[in-house]
Parts: C-alpha cells; sequence; structure tokens
C-alpha cells in the first residue's frame, strides 16, 4: 500500500535501520580485531533481491581501518552539556518496544512463551539476547523430544536461532554461546550445535575456552579441549601463544582418575598390575577401557576425541600459523 499511496512501511523501515546498525556494528569488531581503533571512507550498500514469493537483503559495507591517536591539545566539544536537550526525551518506538517487551518477558518466566515469527522478528531485529536461556530450554525440548514434532518444525526453530545470534555483535555471542557451555546440564545435540555454530562462526574466545578447560566438571573440560581446535579469523603471534596456552592446559586438564594397584591371581601367588576406574572396578593393565563403564583412567569413551588428538591439531595450526607469519614479514623484494 505505501508503493501505490506513498508514505512508509514502518517494519520495512525498521528492517533496514537494523541491518544498517548491524553492518556498522560487524565493521567496528572486524577493525578491532586486526588492531584498529577507527574506520574511515565507510561505505555502505543495501540491496533487495526477490523471488519465489521471498526477498532477502544484501549488504556490502566498505571502510579503511586506522589507527588514531589523540593530540593532547585536542579537547572534545562534545560535552554531556551539549545533548541536555535530549536527555529527558523518549521516542514513541521505544515505549512500543518496551511495552511488546515486558509482555514477552511475562510469557517467559510463565513459561508460555509461542514462538511465532512475529516473536522471533522481534528478538531477532531488536537483538534481545536476554531471551537466549530461552530459546535454548526451547531447543532443547524439540531436540530430546524428535518424535513430537515435525523435521520442519525443529529446522525452523534452529535457523532462527542461528539468524538470531549471527545478528547480534561478536562479544554477546560469545558471551551467550560460552555461558551456555559453561552450564554442565547443556548435552547432546545441543551441545553440538554450539560446537558447530563457534567453528563456523569463528568464535573462538581464548579466555573463555580457558575457563572451560579450567572447570571442575569433566564434561565441561571436554568442551573446552574440542573447541579449542577451533579457528579464528585472524591469526597473530599473539594468538600463537594463545593456543601454546591451551595445549598446556589441555595436558594437565585430564589427569587419571582412576588408580594404579595389583592383583592377587587365582592358583598362583604371584600378583598382577592392575588400574582400578573410579568406577571401582579393577582392569587388567593391557585393557584401555573398563569393562564396567568403558572409560578410559582418564575418563574418556573409545569413541571421543583424546588430549593428544586435540594437542596434535593445534600444534599443526600453531605451525602454519608461524609459516604464514613469516611469510608476511619477508620483503617482496627479498630473493633470499
Amino acid at each position: 500500500m505505501s508503493d501505490i499511496f506513498g508514505g512508509r512501511s514502518g517494519s520495512y523501515k525498521k528492517q533496514l535501520s537494523s541491518i544498517y546498525s548491524e553492518a556498522i556494528e560487524r565493521i567496528k569488531q572486524e577493525a578491532k580485531r586486526i588492531g584498529a581503533n577507527g574506520v574511515v571512507g565507510l561505505k555502505i550498500d543495501i540491496d533487495e533481491v526477490s523471488g519465489g514469493g521471498k526477498s532477502m537483503f544484501m549488504i556490502t559495507a566498505i571502510g579503511t581501518a586506522v589507527i588514531i591517536k589523540a593530540s593532547e591539545n585536542t579537547q572534545s566539544n562534545l560535552s554531556k552539556e551539549n545533548f541536555s536537550n535530549l536527555s529527558d526525551r523518549v521516542d514513541n518506538d521505544q515505549i512500543r518496544f518496551l511495552r511488546q517487551l515486558k509482555v514477552l518477558e511475562e510469557k517467559a518466566r510463565d513459561n508460555k512463551l509461542d514462538f511465532t515469527q512475529d516473536v522471533w522478528e522481534f528478538i531477532i531485529q531488536n537483538k534481545v539476547k536476554e531471551f537466549f536461556p530461552t530459546i535454548i530450554s526451547k531447543l532443547t525440548t524439540l531436540l530430546t523430544h524428535l518424535d513430537s514434532y515435525t523435521s520442519e518444525t525443529v529446522e525452523t526453530f534452529k535457523n532462527n536461532t542461528t539468524t538470531f545470534l549471527s545478528n547480534l555483535a561478536p562479544e554477546d555471542q560469545v558471551n551467550v554461546v560460552y555461558n551456555t557451555l559453561k552450564d554442565k546440564d547443556t548435552a547432546g545435540e545441543v551441545e553440538k550445535y554450539l560446537h558447530n555454530l563457534i567453528k563456523e562462526q569463528l568464535l573462538l574466545d581464548f579466555g573463555r575456552n580457558k575457563d572451560l578447560l579450567e572447570d571442575d566438571n569433566l564434561a565441561v573440560r571436554k568442551r573446552g579441549m574440542i573447541l579449542s581446535t577451533c579457528d579464528r579469523p585472524y591469526y597473530s603471534e599473539e594468538d600463537v601463544k594463545a593456543y601454546e596456552e591451551l595445549c598446556q592446559l589441555i595436558n594437565s586438564a585430564f589427569p587419571e582418575r582412576g588408580t594404579h594397584s595389583t592383583k592377587k591371581q587365582l592358583l598362583s601367588p604371584k600378583e598382577k598390575e592392575v588400574w582400578v576406574c573410579e568406577c571401582g572396578k579393577a582392569n587388567n593393565i593391557d585393557i584401555t577401557y573398563c569393562s564396567r563403564c568403558h572409560h578410559d583412567i582418564h575418563g574418556f569413551t573409545d569413541g571421543e576425541a583424546k588430549p593428544k588428538d586435540a594437542i596434535a591439531l593445534i600444534e599443526h595450526k600453531i605451525s602454519l600459523i608461524e609459516e604464514a607469519l613469516k611469510t608476511e614479514k619477508i620483503p617482496e623484494n627479498s630473493t633470499g
């Protein structure tokens, strides 16, 4: 109707504004990742592609990352007083947002929130990261009761969850995902989904991963070990040191959980060496996995990745990064 009679489409305008803001936020984060503190010459182009009754936006943001150093004599004319005439005003969009947010929060507390498309659009467009625990709870229900839901319902929810996370600022993505993985009750398909998300979105965070590897819970430490093999958008010499530290943590994070002992043999006065699993079962020293609980002495099952495997992958990555960094430092006119 807006195309025919003129005027503005509120939802269309809001979506464009959200995309524009996301582009600015993303390019700011990219600049930070390569050590810059500013972006100049920013240009943003937004196009819409339609077909088959559906449409999507394509956005291109280009800018030059720079390092800005402030002069000692530089004084900003932008102070709080300059904006004092705006501090006592709020627009109607903010009131409408708060009203709808309060309604959804109340439904979430009462476990009555229905994730309709309108609800998803509100959460995604407004980047309401506080709803992530509710989203994960619902996703857990869907993935653990697949027989009760159609495959379309599950896939739609997963896709909306991915879209929601992709729209968050990188720091917020890292926080909500790692906070969930820090919870020892996170398991199964949800754990696998979050691991794939970190892998695909290049969200490995050394500090948060270190927290996982130092956790008291074995399952959480195993997550940290697996995530340590994931990639990052860029690499530097500091990243090499961080990966080396992860290797050291992995090496010390999984001590033997059983004990070594000896056991008398039948019909023989000699004793044989055994290892006692934490479940209490004594196993012959040449048996890797406990015959009762099927875990090895470090708490791993046969199908799980082991610390030595993770360390080998990380060390290979370190060698590639060091080689690439060395290549970057060779002058173009060098023949050596």
